[in-house]
């Protein structure tokens, strides 16, 4: 081959963001478990790159490695080991958002007590504060999934319940 000829190089497509249903998604409403996200959805970048790499992988660490030990609030000594509990719980939490805030590009998300929809995260971690726990413990794992789903696989099934009321248990 010679240098003077141009080899004509197609680009591929962008790749798409993965869309995930939140059907399943749940509340915790007077000590009941409700299904308030019917028909709700977010995206996940499945770009891999290096940032996303160690985001996801925080995530995991955080989703599937050492519980918080709600002890360390409960049974503190005094207020100052209680506090510490607290400060360390408010911390992971944070964490957990700021990461999702980074991977998901896009949603129609709305806040329970009033059915108004939220702002998509766009990096920007205050989206999630009209959430509850439960509801942010859901996304991480629905995107960990969406990350983890081969790149084929564009079916948008929601996560499994099982697994949901396993996760909401620990």
């Amino acid at each position: 081959m010679t240098t003077d000829s141009k080899v004509e190089r197609r680009r591929p497509p962008r790749p798409e963001p993965r869309r995930v249903l939140l059907d399943e998604m749940p509340s915790i409403v007077d000590g009941e478990v409700r299904y308030y996200h019917e028909g709700e959805w977010l995206e996940v970048t499945p770009l891999v790159t290096t940032r996303t790499t160690r985001i996801t992988l925080e995530l995991m660490a955080r989703e599937f490695g050492p519980k918080f030990d709600d002890r360390k609030i409960t049974e503190a000594e005094d207020d100052e080991e209680r506090v510490a509990g607290i400060n360390e719980l408010i911390g992971i939490r944070q964490a957990n958002v700021e990461m999702l805030a980074q991977l998901i590009t896009g949603w129609n998300v709305t806040r329970v007590m009033d059915g108004k929809e939220l702002p998509p995260p766009e990096g920007d971690s205050k989206a999630f504060d009209d959430l509850a726990a439960e509801e942010v413990q859901y996304l991480s794992y629905v995107v960990l999934r969406a990350i983890q789903r081969a790149p084929d696989d564009t079916s948008e099934e929601p996560a499994d319940k099982e697994k949901d009321e396993e996760a909401r248990q620990d």
